[in-house]
């Protein structure tokens, strides 16, 4: 049997980055994932990229959103009501919004009166 060898401690960061990419982990499932203790990861982290773990994560689902709440962005810069939207998406007003936070840190509501749409294809221009 072969033993592996242990993985530096910056594979270790590079690899989570990866996995705090993934909303339904919380950053303290992340640091025991690449074997960090919970409270010393976040440290780490911030000190190996100049961010924190938190702000990372904010900064990705921010410049990354998955389909579903690009269609609700989508939805609301045609000025559906969040009932339609939910009713067209499949999902309930709550769990719309709930979902719809979970990615831009902000509620529906709260997100159309900061953005406007841009002229350009699928592109989104910040207030």
């Amino acid at each position: 049997m072969t033993k592996r060898s242990p993985k530096t401690e910056k594979e270790r960061l590079d690899a989570s980055l990866a996995l705090l990419q993934n909303p339904d982990l919380s950053i303290h499932d992340v640091a025991i994932a690449v074997e960090f203790n919970p409270s010393n990861f976040s440290a780490r982290f911030k000190e190996l990229f100049a961010i924190t773990a938190s702000e990372y994560r904010t900064n990705f689902f921010l410049n990354h959103p998955p389909p579903i709440v690009r269609k609700i962005q989508n939805y609301l810069f045609e000025n559906f009501r969040l009932t339609q939207i939910a009713e067209e998406i499949g999902m309930d007003r709550q769990t719309l919004s709930y979902t719809f936070k979970k990615y831009t840190g902000e509620t529906p509501l709260e997100w159309k009166n900061n953005h406007e749409p841009s002229t350009e294809t699928n592109t989104l221009k910040i207030a």
